[in-house]
């Protein structure tokens, strides 16, 4: 199971007429073996989506 993300922002300063674009992307991959419950399942995908955004949070703090 993998989550990939991709996200551009567009910093504008329109005083200085200058544009930043920032691509950031992230991947996560989690795995369940074994029998488990459609619960336990649900609690990976959001697990991994969680850990997905915190990774673009992080990169975004290290560019500003």
């Amino acid at each position: 199971f993998s989550i990939d993300l991709e996200m551009k922002l567009i910093e504008t300063n329109q005083d200085f007429k200058v544009n930043k674009t920032y691509n950031v992307n992230s991947s996560e991959y989690g795995e369940l073996s074994g029998n488990f419950s459609i619960k336990d399942q649900e609690n990976l995908s959001l697990n991994i989506m969680h850990q997905s955004l915190d990774s673009i949070s992080n990169k975004l703090i290290e560019l500003i």
